[in-house]
């Protein structure tokens, strides 16, 4: 008798806890119908959940979606904070692209591999990737990254923020030290250098984007492969990603390099595209062998090794261009202060050396102030040249 009410008990019990359970998850699932913004969850790699249970709710690690920062031709980034350190994070939630007729798969493999290689990265001129997740209510994708309050490079210049020629050096001088660590220590190639794909993070210089960066060797190997796939953006792409199927991607980077100097000091696009059919192209093509393109042979705007280091960086055949590595050796190159961290990998390129006196004059406050506003303006005030210039990222082959 006494054993029976016992089970009665032990039954009734087990009851009330099975309907608090669903009652809990009921409650939570509520709760994430109500706030889209942060109905976000990340995958838990412990197994031995089943998979209703087998995700983490953004919210419990991230809170306060601050505000949207970038809206990109297939993602979104958003500004949240840590709910437990406060700690401001960049999130790029994912949108497949409905021009191309990409296949689920193939944007499935897109997300994985930028996520595999941007994560795998630890280098002070490159953006930190933490985590990724999916967005169970607007079922999308997202990488949760490090922020960079300070913007992009594309604003600095487009607002005249560049203000010395020590400051302009010492972003050019971190693209190049991050390019090394990417090529020659990592093996892999970007693919999509431009202005609005390096942030500044105070003093340093970040790149970003590795949506279609190419691994070019695996740790175990030392030759490079080639890459296939036409990408990147029309007025940084090199010449050989459209008359070649297969092409060095740290040399085409290296194109992208040499755009990036010339907008850094002009404030304006070279050319349009690297096509035969762009009429500015076909004039850098004609004056470039002898050295007489009237655009860089102004003695006011570069001085000669800066004249002779745009000629091979921008040079038709990939196999004379610059590395990374060689430009940090030229002696005019070795000499420019870089006013960020020290690090091993700094000492690895050679050429680094901290200068209090340029670093405290690069970020004053008037400077922090007008780069607050720039990021404030609208979205079209960011354009470096004429609208009717073409600037269309290309995501899948030919």
């Amino acid at each position: 008798m006494d054993h029976h009410k016992k089970n009665n008990k032990t039954n009734t019990t087990t009851s009330t806890n099975k309907n608090k359970k669903k009652k809990n998850k009921n409650e939570q699932q509520k709760d994430i119908k109500d706030d889209k913004d942060h109905a976000i969850l990340i995958p838990n790699n412990n197994n031995n959940n089943n998979n209703n249970n087998n995700n983490v709710i953004l919210d419990n690690i991230y809170t306060n979606v601050i505000k949207s920062i970038g809206v990109g031709s297939y993602a979104d980034v958003r500004l949240v904070q840590s709910k437990t350190t406060f700690q401001m994070f960049a999130i790029k939630t994912f949108r497949k692209p409905t021009k191309n007729n990409i296949t689920e798969r193939k944007f499935m493999k897109q997300i994985h591999s930028e996520y595999c290689i941007a994560s795998s990265l630890n280098h002070p001129n490159v953006i930190k990737t933490f985590d990724l997740g999916k967005d169970l209510i607007l079922n999308r994708y997202f990488i949760v990254m490090e922020y960079c309050p300070d913007g992009d490079l594309c604003t600095a210049i487009s607002h005249g923020l560049l203000r010395s020629m020590d400051e302009l050096h010492c972003y050019f001088k971190q693209l190049l030290q991050g390019l090394v660590y990417l090529h020659d220590i990592m093996g892999i190639a970007h693919r999509d250098i431009k202005p609005e794909n390096l942030l500044l993070s105070g003093h340093l210089l970040k790149i970003t984007d590795f949506g279609v960066a190419d691994v070019m060797r695996n740790a175990w190997q030392t030759k490079k492969r080639k890459s296939h796939d036409l990408c990147g953006t029309t007025s940084y792409v090199a010449p050989e990603l459209y008359t070649q199927e297969a092409y060095r991607g740290d040399k085409a980077d290296m194109w992208s390099v040499g755009i990036v100097y010339y907008v850094m000091r002009r404030g304006e696009m070279l050319f349009a595209s690297t096509k035969l059919s762009d009429p500015f192209y076909r004039t850098y093509l004609r004056y470039h062998s002898d050295q007489h393109y009237a655009l860089f042979n102004n003695e006011k705007l570069f001085h000669s090794d800066i004249r002779d280091m745009l000629y091979r960086l921008l040079d038709p055949i990939p196999s004379r261009r610059y590395s990374a590595q060689q430009l940090l050796k030229l002696p005019w190159i070795t000499k420019l202060p870089v006013c960020c961290q020290k690090s091993k990998y700094h000492d690895h390129v050679n050429g680094f050396s901290s200068s209090s006196s340029s670093s405290s004059s690069l970020m004053t406050r008037h400077h922090k102030k007008a780069m607050r506003m720039a990021l404030s303006a609208s979205s079209h005030q960011k354009q470096l040249f004429n609208s009717t210039v073409p600037n269309h990222r290309y995501l899948i082959k030919k």
